[in-house]
């Protein structure tokens, strides 16, 4: 027989008997599992969780929990915290961030409706974080150009609340400055980051409205 077909057959059957080693070693590792599970499970709330395992870790933290509609701004927030910032400076950063990661939901000129729990105190504080229309607003003409909504463009901005908002939060209870703060944005905003397929979505939905807002 040629070299060749020797080698492709020895080649066949060492990868044969790795897949048949790799699945008896799964198969003997859960069998261990089941059987610890069988001795030891009593909780109806357990038995469901092992009968279908998830083979990724649990996240968990000893320290603090950060929670945000972008893995980025979780980050940036995460960062503050390690760095010895308390959860204010967290949240107003993560908020900036947010701006630019997600400016189809947030806008750093918008609203920022913020909520701060004091533990010293055992209460929590609501910062209403909400602009106005200039007292000199038209409102029969935000009524006939909206047509029975708020109109698009200029005529529905409100004068923005989130930087007073954030820079109040940080007047209060922060630890860090609001240029420390917005520095996670800026780096965003400078090195740029992966736009996720809903943001190009949107981006592509709306092209033809951005040249109104040069």
């Amino acid at each position: 027989m040629h070299p060749d077909v020797h080698q492709h057959v020895d080649t066949v059957s060492c990868r044969d008997m790795m897949t048949r080693l790799s699945l008896h070693a799964q198969a003997y590792y859960y069998s261990i599992h089941v059987e610890y599970w069988d001795r030891t499970m009593e909780n109806k709330h357990a038995r469901k969780a092992w009968k279908n395992p998830s083979w990724r870790p649990t996240i968990a933290g000893r320290h603090y929990a950060v929670s945000t509609g972008h893995y980025l701004a979780t980050a940036a927030a995460q960062r503050v915290l390690d760095a010895g910032g308390n959860a204010t400076d967290a949240g107003v950063t993560a908020a900036m961030a947010l701006a630019v990661l997600s400016p189809d939901i947030v806008s750093f000129a918008g609203v920022a409706p913020t909520l701060v729990y004091l533990k010293e105190e055992n209460r929590v504080v609501s910062l209403a974080g909400l602009g106005y229309w200039p007292a000199a607003t038209d409102v029969e003409r935000l009524r006939r150009e909206g047509k029975g909504v708020v109109p698009e463009g200029i005529l529905s901005t409100v004068i923005p609340a989130a930087p007073a908002t954030h820079i109040e939060a940080l007047r209060r209870w922060g630890t860090i400055t609001f240029e420390q703060a917005a520095t996670p944005a800026l780096e965003l905003t400078r090195d740029g980051f992966y736009v996720y397929p809903l943001l190009n979505h949107y981006i592509e939905r709306n092209a033809s409205k951005y040249p109104r807002r040069p």
